[in-house]
């Protein structure tokens, strides 16, 4: 079962040193599997809960592979007893450090009992939502994403579109590193408001407080102590936490409690660069030199571009390709060049020293605007309301550079939510365009 009508909690922001502002929770009336492209089954057991749809609705497939391999179950590979071992030791070390990270963040002052409870919980919680499920390779070769309660429910924490419409087009479904910090905000809040519900007897009874935060989750605020009612509607899902919580059957399952994770998984949680692991090869790489600074990553080239993260001094960081932005002042050099780096955003050229060696043009995919002959509306947001920016004519190629969820749009190519940026704030519906898909060609527009 899926995170439901929980409200917007406080919320880490995508940096080192989080800070707190409000979790993006936002109703919609989305349709049973909503956005769910080529769905496959699956099975009742650790890692291949059905059903699962193509995670490139919401992220970048190659950028996902690439940052989170270890965290995928291979449906490929034929041996699913070795297969779901390997899994299950790798998400464990995963939860481990996330969890102990998490709250450490939260509360620096737990005690070492809070942090075994806390983690237990977690555990307990994501066995209850999802078998620790989240990502997939099928065998149609696809990255998949786990989707529960009709598609509705995203991923790992199972957090549902209709109540979580705005996050979860964010990647906060699909990108697990977002997708856990925004589903613990949630959980954590119900962890700190369970210590003082009538139905748990003391702070320190973790039991009660682990079941009282799992029903605020799964449930909603007000129901924090819905696990005492034996009358609910809902009883099977926090007898089934119970369950799950004594049983620890993901231990089963784990050989070694004290591996260390394939990836330094409190980096990912930050938006790190090269977070440990096998990256994908490029033709060139960078070494950042704010003299002593961190340096901070775009989500494109240029300074109008949001933050999504840093690069410390001295980080070496690998460069996948370089195109033209913001003209920028640095310690490096001065320049309008930028390079986008393994997780498909960008860092500016200025600060970056690679030692003579130039990475490929960054090349981005196109579109013909068909309109059967009249203009095409260019928008400010992916939105029919925006405002009208300018028009493209019927038969000119356009740059998609991202693409973002917006207003269903009716049009040559049939009826479409999604919506193509090409150009800074400039956006197009992609019911016009002809892009030789009707599935995502680019990554999200962040």
């Amino acid at each position: 079962m899926n995170l439901r009508t929980s409200t917007a909690r406080l919320s880490f922001q995508w940096l080192i040193i989080p800070l707190l502002g409000l979790a993006q929770a936002a109703s919609a009336a989305t349709p049973d599997y909503w956005q769910c492209w080529n769905r496959v089954g699956g099975e009742w057991n650790f890692g291949r809960v059905p059903s699962a749809c193509d995670a490139s609705a919401f992220i970048n497939e190659a950028e996902a592979k690439n940052r989170y391999s270890p965290l995928v179950f291979n449906d490929l590979v034929s041996n699913r007893t070795a297969e779901r071992q390997r899994y299950m030791q790798t998400t464990y070390t995963f939860l481990r450090d996330a969890s102990r990270y998490y709250l450490l963040q939260r509360n620096p002052n737990a005690t070492t009992q809070e942090q075994a409870a806390w983690q237990r919980a977690v555990f307990a919680m994501t066995h209850q939502e999802t078998f620790w499920s989240h990502y997939r390779l099928a065998t149609d070769q696809r990255l998949k994403m786990i989707r529960g309660d009709y598609g509705h429910g995203h991923g790992m924490f199972q957090v549902d579109d209709r109540y979580h419409y705005t996050a979860l087009n964010q990647a906060k479904g699909a990108d697990w590193a977002k997708h856990f910090l925004y589903a613990m905000d949630i959980y954590y809040a119900e962890w700190q408001r369970a210590a003082s519900a009538w139905c748990v007897s003391s702070p320190t009874n973790w039991l009660a407080r682990t079941r009282s935060a799992y029903s605020a989750y799964n449930g909603g605020s007000g129901n924090i102590c819905r696990w005492t009612n034996s009358g609910s509607v809902w009883v099977a899902n926090d007898t089934g936490l119970l369950d799950k919580y004594n049983a620890q059957a993901w231990l089963s399952h784990v050989s070694n409690t004290s591996a260390a994770a394939p990836r330094d998984v409190p980096c990912l949680l930050n938006g790190g660069v090269n977070c440990g692991g096998t990256s994908t090869p490029t033709s060139a790489s960078g070494v950042v030199n704010t003299s002593g600074s961190n340096l901070t990553i775009r989500t494109g080239p240029g300074t109008n571009y949001a933050a999504d993260g840093y690069a410390a001094h001295n980080t070496t960081v690998s460069l996948q390709c370089q195109t033209t932005g913001t003209w920028i002042n640095g310690s490096v050099s001065n320049t309008n060049l930028w390079s986008r780096i393994a997780n498909g955003k960008f860092l500016s050229n200025a600060f970056l020293n690679t030692n003579g060696v130039t990475p490929p043009a960054c090349t981005f995919p196109t579109g013909i605007i068909n309109t059967g002959g009249g203009v095409l509306n260019i928008r400010s947001a992916p939105n029919t309301t925006s405002s009208i920016v300018g028009t493209v004519s019927h038969g000119t190629t356009v740059t998609v550079y991202c693409q973002q969820i917006g207003t269903t749009v009716t049009g040559t190519y049939g009826t479409s939510n999604l919506w193509n940026r090409i150009a800074d704030g400039q956006f197009v519906s992609d019911a016009y365009v002809n892009t030789g898909s009707d599935s995502r060609i680019a990554p999200i527009c962040y």
